[in-house]
């Protein structure tokens, strides 16, 4: 008598710390329920993960992108994401295939945003994919509006940031509240980000279902506002510790692909005044120079 067969999950992630995180969580959340769960991503990434605070039945399958230390400030963003598409289509083309040769073959396809390609990919071997949208419902619903219909209204109104914006079943914005990668004055070294995007709304529909980093309570009319789309609320992706009630810990389940200081700013942070610093993030893909 033979055991129940585990689920097998592949999940696909761009090498980022925005959806690296956020991968690891769920990977884990799905671990804990039975699920046989790999993660692919790039070496660089991998060998950053601290494998003590994952649970030990996740596994992982990195390949080379051709940037053994990350994206460098000498790399354009374009570039860096166009090498790992074009490195990780075949990468995990070749884990599907070794996994169906080996007689454990995957059930299912997770990949996070940026990554639209690995829709494609895991079609072409007759399995389902899910997209893992690390941002709010919100976020997502404003691309398909942006790429049916409301083009002209979103791109055309960045002259005049109180614009109202108003989209069906969202809440109403101002052109204040949209990515400048919508507008029609986007710089063109960054056109590439909307091409991106519109591929992400194309391949959805190969397969329509995303999982959201949201929930409900937060986001239930942005959640349902698409009717040709899936989505499922698996959020808040955040430390466990947050969920708990408690704050982070140093052995959080996270990955942290930068380099640290060698000072301890957490120290000089401590010896300033209540309410004197202000955190300013640029995000993980801006490379600012010293001035």
């Amino acid at each position: 008598m033979t055991g129940h067969r585990k689920n097998k999950i592949l999940i696909v992630a761009y090498p980022n710390q925005s959806h690296i995180n956020p991968t690891i969580r769920f990977a884990n959340r799905l671990v804990k329920l039975g699920v046989d769960v790999t993660i692919s991503t790039s070496f660089p990434v991998i060998r950053h993960i601290d494998k003590q605070t994952t649970h030990h039945d996740l596994t992982f399958a990195s390949f080379s992108d051709g940037h053994a230390n990350g994206q460098q400030p000498t790399t354009t963003l374009q570039q860096f994401i166009s090498d790992f598409a074009t490195k990780g289509a075949c990468a995990d083309a070749k884990i599907i295939s070794f996994a169906i040769a080996a007689g454990h073959p995957f059930d299912h396809l997770v990949y996070t945003t940026v990554i639209p390609w690995a829709a494609k990919v895991v079609n072409a071997h007759d399995l389902e994919s899910s997209l893992l949208w690390c941002q709010p419902a919100t976020v997502l619903d404003i691309c398909y509006y942006y790429f049916n219909g409301y083009q002209e209204l979103i791109s055309c109104s960045h002259y005049n940031p109180t614009f109202p914006i108003n989209l069906p079943r969202i809440p109403s914005l101002t052109t204040a509240d949209l990515s400048s990668f919508l507008f029609s004055s986007c710089p063109k070294k960054q056109e590439f980000i909307q091409q991106n995007l519109k591929d992400h709304i194309d391949v959805l529909k190969i397969s329509p279902r995303i999982l959201v980093n949201t929930f409900d309570d937060l986001e239930i009319e942005p959640i349902i506002a698409i009717k040709k789309f899936v989505m499922i609320p698996i959020g808040p992706l955040v430390p466990s510790e947050f969920l708990e009630g408690n704050g982070p810990s140093y052995n959080s389940l996270s990955c942290d692909i930068f380099e640290k200081p060698k000072e301890d700013y957490i120290k000089w942070l401590n010896t300033m005044p209540k309410s004197s610093v202000v955190y300013v993030s640029f995000v993980s893909t801006t490379n600012l120079s010293i001035r």
